[in-house]
């Protein structure tokens, strides 16, 4: 059995190396750093490692058309099209940002992560090309920043990373157990249903929505937003994107636009991987 794990994670570096593709946001480790550690998971230490590897589009004409905040008239409006507005006027204003997992490396430029682990809230950081955040992260981002969530609600999100032993192994370049697991369930509070896109007739998402690739099985290969926008026969849904795909190659440190307008099914290829078999994609209504 030990040898079956050890063969798995050489088969799946090399497919990181080899340009496979697949969606990561969880932290990256050398092949000599996971078979170290193979010992500890078949004895089920409370430790993972992290299995992600890594490293423009059609315009929408909904959403606010200046570059002000959303926040600002946005009490009596739900959440989700709070969120998407403000996740729209980002796309307007052709702000950057870093794409990252969660890679300890890039632990000093996770100033988001470090805003949601301040007991204290302080000033959101600004959006810009130095900052460092995960697709789910820029989601969150735009929910705090129009006011849809409050720092008490984003730190409930992150919860397994609060505490000390969380982040000393974030250090080492380790996630909490059930960490995947709790981010799906925190993101859908109330639920969820299946996109399926192979049917046409089937359920799609409403503007606000958020909605989540199950990727290689790791609950949470890509995170976006529902423009609201069906495209084509397959009513195929828009989204609000922060990843560099489908514009760009998916390579951990890439500056790229902090919201691109694209479709699930330019993005589904990046998320499941070459030639995969097609995984679950889920929406749901958010956390607010």
């Amino acid at each position: 059995m030990l040898r079956r794990v050890v063969d798995e994670l050489h088969r799946r570096v090399r497919g990181a190396v080899a340009g496979a593709g697949r969606a990561a946001e969880h932290p990256p480790r050398t092949v000599g750093g996971e078979v170290g550690k193979v010992a500890d998971f078949a004895e089920g230490k409370d430790r993972t490692a992290a299995r992600g590897f890594g490293p423009r589009a059609e315009e929408y004409e909904r959403g606010p058309a200046n570059g002000e905040s959303s926040s600002s008239g946005s009490a009596d409006r739900p959440p989700g099209l709070v969120v998407a507005d403000e996740l729209h006027r980002i796309h307007l204003s052709g702000a950057q940002a870093t794409w990252t997992n969660y890679h300890p490396r890039f632990l000093p430029q996770r100033k988001f992560e470090q805003w949601v682990a301040a007991e204290t809230e302080g000033p959101l950081p600004p959006l810009e090309p130095e900052l460092a955040l995960n697709c789910r992260d820029m989601v969150m981002w735009a929910a705090a920043n129009s006011g849809a969530l409050t720092h008490a609600q984003v730190r409930s999100l992150y919860a397994p990373l609060l505490g000390r032993r969380a982040r000393r192994n974030r250090l080492q370049g380790f996630l909490p157990d059930g960490f995947a697991q709790h981010s799906l369930d925190s993101t859908f509070p109330h639920g969820t249903r299946d996109l399926d896109m192979s049917d046409p007739a089937g359920a799609r998402p409403d503007r606000g929505n958020v909605i989540m690739w199950d990727g290689w099985g790791e609950r949470n290969a890509h995170t976006a937003v529902a423009t609201g926008r069906l495209i084509g026969p397959q009513r195929d849904p828009e989204v609000y994107s922060f990843w560099p795909p489908p514009t760009g190659p998916l390579v951990l440190g890439t500056v790229t636009d902090a919201v691109q307008i694209t479709t699930v099914s330019r993005l589904t290829p990046y998320a499941d991987g070459p030639n995969s078999v097609a995984r679950p994609i889920w929406f749901g209504s958010g956390p607010w």
